[in-house]
């Protein structure tokens, strides 16, 4: 290559050396007179524009290639791709045909041309960029160590299944002072039809057939692998019953405990979402709702959020007069326990709890499952107007956590215990979820309790289609 340079410029060189001396000799005579020597010159000059122009072909001819060279280098993959992508649609093309004749042929052309020429390789299918989003989420929600958890092999679920549920308040005043609330336990049976989490059904409260309830309960339990919700809303009144009570040494409870009273009403409404850390092992569906067996024993740490808005109202003359009707004691020493340590009549308060447990599934036999939990929160509870309700009640109780005082600080309790025997196709079992708060102020505190036991027993149907 170094040599065919100097060549071209020694002759360059010449040529220009020819045209310069004929342009000085021809400077000594007369232009009018057509002289060797401007012949001369005139023939350099066209040497030397051919040189010229030869040399920018040579130059230009060179770095066509090397273009050549790296756009085949940078398209090849791409074309490769298509082609593996398309290959039963479109006729593989001779690849030689698209490899550009060089205008003067030297190693880097000839390296371009076998590039191109090569044949293309097989390049792997990609995969859909929705699915490959889709993926790391379903590995999360769905993803399980096999050799302990085994996804159900149906779609659906039908089952009966009878819900008893249970409901309790305490009162506790600073004087040690003590009566209990607790409704009468409903009792409800019916078919339910369900998809994954998702349950549909209908049910009938067989102990209060046709009786006015003012009662309305709603309990929904959603179990994923990863996650639990726990979503409620209960609400009582007209239909309680005391228990518990404890009014002093002086006064005789017998009569008063199991007495109906009517003028107590509560409500409570709320939420609690956990988090569990060992899911690819450890399956709460397996113990709560049947989407999955399990088949090797495991435990799992448990770490939860829950907000809960609580409602309580006493008619204390009411109860005041049944507790002297019951007892037979003096309406004078019964009006100063009430008014000096047990009196209010609405409180309507906050709970934000953050919540840590433990859960452990034992599966003691085949197709047998134990499954058992139990998690304790530390809650900040806050006292909030009636009239907050909704969002604004969840949003007001974060902004109030600048009045932030440690004798608002409380601990909540949530359990739940599962047996189950699954076959895959049939299944039956029990489970049982309670909830405690506490609230306490410097004159009373006090404890709500609710939780169901469910029994049950049903069928998988709707096989799934297997990939």
């Amino acid at each position: 290559m170094r040599t065919a340079f100097d060549n071209h410029f020694s002759g360059l060189s010449f040529a220009l050396k020819c045209c310069f001396n004929g342009i000085i000799t021809a400077l000594k005579r007369p232009f009018n007179v057509p002289s060797a020597a401007f012949k001369c010159a005139l023939n350099g000059l066209l040497t030397a524009l051919a040189l010229c122009f030869n040399f920018a072909l040579i130059a230009f001819n060179r770095h066509l290639n090397r273009a050549l060279l790296a756009l085949a280098c940078f398209a090849l993959p791409t074309f490769a791709l298509a082609q593996s992508q398309t290959q039963s649609l479109v006729t593989p093309v001779d690849s030689s045909l698209l490899a550009p004749a060089p205008l003067f042929r030297d190693s880097l052309s000839e390296q371009a041309a076998a590039i191109v020429s090569a044949p293309a390789a097989q390049a792997p299918s990609r995969t859909p960029f929705f699915k490959r989003i889709a993926s790391p989420i379903d590995k999360f929600f769905f993803g399980v160590d096999t050799a302990y958890i085994h996804r159900d092999d149906y779609n659906f679920q039908a089952l009966f299944q009878n819900i008893y549920s249970h409901e309790s308040y305490k009162i506790r005043s600073k004087d040690g002072n003590t009566i209990g609330f607790r409704p009468d336990a409903s009792l409800k049976l019916g078919p339910y039809i369900g998809w994954s989490f998702i349950f549909v059904g209908l049910s009938f409260d067989i102990l209060h057939l046709g009786q006015a309830d003012e009662r309305r309960e709603m309990d929904l339990s959603l179990y994923t692998l990863p996650f639990v919700i726990d979503i409620y809303y209960r609400k009582s009144g007209g239909s309680y019953n005391i228990y518990g009570a404890n009014l002093g040494d002086a006064i005789d409870i017998t009569r008063l405990n199991g007495a109906q009273f009517r003028g107590f009403t509560s409500s409570v409404k709320g939420f609690d979402l956990y988090y569990i850390f060992n899911h690819r092992r450890f399956s709460y569906p397996a113990a709560y709702n049947q989407s999955s067996q399990q088949r090797h024993s495991a435990g799992t740490i448990l770490a939860g959020f829950g907000f809960t808005r609580h409602k309580l109202s006493i008619d204390w003359d009411e109860l005041t007069n049944l507790i002297i009707n019951k007892t037979g004691a003096d309406e004078e020493v019964i009006n100063e326990i009430v008014s000096n340590s047990l009196e209010f009549n609405k409180i309507t308060y906050t709970d934000i709890s953050l919540s840590g447990g433990y859960a452990y599934n034992w599966v003691f036999a085949k197709n047998w499952l134990l499954g058992a939990s139990a998690s304790i929160g530390l809650s900040y509870k806050q006292t909030i107007s009636d009239s907050e309700r909704g969002f604004d009640a969840f949003r007001l109780s974060f902004t109030n956590l600048r009045d932030f005082k440690f004798s608002d600080l409380t601990f909540d309790f949530m359990g739940r215990l599962g047996l189950v025997y699954n076959t895959g196709k049939w299944f039956a079992g029990l489970s049982a979820i309670i909830h405690s708060y506490n609230y306490s102020t410097d004159n009373f505190s006090t404890n709500n309790s609710f939780g169901t036991i469910n029994i049950y027993a049903g069928l998988n149907f709707g096989r799934k289609k297997k990939d």
